[in-house]
């Protein structure tokens, strides 16, 4: 139940991070054309390109659960026999869950706090980038929590 869920959100959020990729991507570009052919480089692409990068790795986290994509567990893991194999995945992704809670009650409140300083070239406030971190704090403890029923479902855990 909750693994269709996060997956249809991934589905979105895959969606979202492209959209920004391609941003970002247009934004570099912009600011090339700029510099060297017009030799007036723009302030705020380069602003731009680096904030929506934080934001694509974070959400990209995310997305990485779901597609078992965070090498240690999965190597690690893979050299133990089934049942272990999934216990050791299900203790770890407790143990990332916790690191994940931290992200969203110190991540919130340090994107609160932000709000009031501005970016130098944009003028936006910076809580706004900072927003991403309990945001990817949120998806990241859904996934893991989707990803431990999995396990629990595939190896009959309980």
């Amino acid at each position: 139940m909750l693994s269709t869920v996060v997956h249809n959100v991934n589905k979105v959020i895959g969606r979202f991070t492209n959209l920004l990729l391609i941003i970002m991507t247009l934004a570099v570009f912009a600011q090339v054309i700029s510099r060297f052919l017009l030799e007036h480089p723009l302030a705020w692409s380069e602003e731009l390109a680096r904030y929506l990068m934080i934001w694509i790795t974070f959400l990209g986290a995310s997305l990485a659960i779901e597609k078992k994509a965070h090498p240690m567990i999965e190597i690690f893991a893979g050299f133990l026999p089934g049942r272990t194999r999934q216990v050791v995945q299900v203790i770890a992704l407790l143990v990332s869950s916790v690191f994940y809670s931290l992200l969203i009650y110190f991540g919130s409140q340090f994107a609160v706090r932000s709000f009031g300083q501005l970016t130098p070239a944009m003028g936006l406030p910076i809580g706004y980038v900072y927003l991403i971190i309990p945001i990817s704090g949120v998806l990241l403890l859904i996934s893991s929590f989707a990803e431990i029923e999995k396990i629990i479902k595939r190896g009959k855990l309980i």
